[in-house]
This record gives C-alpha cells, structure tokens and sequence, in this order.
C-alpha cells in the first residue's frame, strides 16, 4: 500500500492497482471498483470527521439541494446529533453582493459519512457498497500475503547468512560477493518459475528491483519453503550442483503448478 496526501493535508492508505492485481490476485475490473472510489470519493479515505457539504458534492449533488439531501439521508434516517453529527450556523456571502444570508453546515463522522454514501441509490452510492466488499477482501488478503512475505524475507536472510558462512569457511576467511547470493536466489526462481529475477521483473513490468514484492502470496510461499529446504541442504555441505538436482526435483514434484500461477499475474 501507499501513503497519499489528502485535501485536508492528512495522509491515508490506499492500494495501487498493480499491488491488487500481482499480489492479491484481483481481477482488472475488482481493482478498477477500488481505482474509482480512491479517486471518487478521496474524503472517505481518512479518519476525520467529514464536511457533510463537500461529501454531497463528491456524491454527484444527489437531490440537486443540499438542505434536502442533509434531511432525507441524516435528520430523517435518525442520526443523531452531536454524537453522529454537529451542525453550525453560519453567514456566507452571497455571490455578486455584499449581502450575506444564512447557512447551516453539517460535520459527520467518518462512520456516519460512509454509511450515507452507502445509502446513495445512484452509481456512486452502488460504487462505494461495491468497494466496501472488496477492500474487506483486500485487506483480509493483503494480511495474509504479509505474514507470508514476511517470513519469506527472514528466511532470504538466513540463506545468505548460511551462505556466507560455509563460502568463508571454504576460502580462508574471505567474504564471498553479492553474485554468490544472486546465483543462489537464481536457481530457486529459475526452478520454480522458469526465470531469473531480471527476467521476472521485465516479465511483470516492475521499474524497482524487489522482484518479490510483485509476486503473489502462493509464490512467495514456495520461495519461502524452498529457501529454508536450501539452507538446509548448505548447512549439510552440499555442493552447488547438487543442490540445484534436489531443488529442482522439488520444484517438479511439488510446485509445478505454480508456474501456471505466475503466468497468470
């Protein structure tokens, strides 16, 4: 997820398309529900209370009145004041004048603002109910890719710690580079997937270099198995070419079917 500034200078979370689609497997019309409303309806995005004016207004000026709108979606659907909603009473100038009239404002909850927006009988109103579905799914599966992610990073750790231990151990105390650890990372992806990491990431369009932050939750547990299985296997002094034998055995006899997954990102 990003972090975004809002008109109110408050910053809020929101997902960007790619993320929907590579990690949480959304469709292109799911992530573009989400895409709408992030753009539509930016003042539901934070945590504040909400000027119920400027919602109307994001809402498409339903009833084409304010006044009426505020009482048919809050003072008639018996939101209560000052705990729901607070509302002032003002002068405003009148355009083209020097006069001034009268102009009562609402200030809502964020709980009571969404729950208004959800009540629009129009496109919108369908939008924002439409996104609250997903975004629960979102969340619940953006959730479960973290705790898989996660781990998946520690494990990448603890690979190149073991590596860079037995590499030493082996060469009188010199450190080994980073290429050593490429060609370890290398020959999990290209088993598992079919490519090395540059590849991948031309693969999946990514302009930064962290290949597996644009992999899925099931890859990047098969990354993670496969990590902890080759640190194993390093920890037993297995040469190189032998563990490439076992880790593409692996591969074949238990994550075929993944390949398939990643092609479909």
């Amino acid at each position: 997820m990003k972090i975004i500034k809002l008109q109110d200078g408050n910053r809020a979370k929101v997902f960007t398309k790619r993320e929907l689609i590579e990690k949480l497997n959304f469709t292109q019309d799911e992530a573009k529900v989400v895409m709408d409303y992030q753009k539509k309806l930016p003042i539901l995005l934070g945590t504040n209370d909400v000027d119920a004016r400027s919602l109307w207004k994001q809402l498409g000026q339903p009833q084409g009145e304010f006044n009426k709108w505020v009482c048919r979606k809050i003072i008639d659907k018996g939101f209560e004041e000052n705990k729901d909603f607070s509302k002032l009473d003002n002068f405003v100038d009148v355009e083209n004048s020097n006069l001034k009239r009268p102009q009562t404002d609402y200030t809502l909850t964020m709980d009571t603002a969404k729950n208004v927006s959800m009540m629009e009988n129009t496109d919108i109103g369908r939008l924002v109910r439409k996104y609250f579905i997903k975004v629960e799914k979102a969340l619940k599966d953006y959730e479960q890719w973290e705790m898989i992610r996660n781990p998946e990073k520690k494990s990448f750790k603890e690979m190149c710690s073991v590596l860079k231990s037995k590499y030493m151990e082996k060469h009188n105390g010199i450190e080994p580079d980073r290429e050593e650890y490429i060609k370890e990372a290398n020959m999990l992806n290209q088993f598992l997937l079919g490519y090395k990491a540059k590849d991948i990431r031309k693969i999946l369009v990514a302009k930064d270099k962290v290949t597996r932050e644009h992999l899925n939750l099931q890859i990047n547990k098969a990354l993670d198995e496969l990590q902890i299985l080759d640190t194993d296997l390093v920890i037993a002094n297995m040469e190189f070419e032998k563990r490439k034998e076992i880790i593409e055995l692996t591969c074949i006899g238990k994550y075929a079917h993944i390949k398939e997954i990643f092609f479909s990102l």
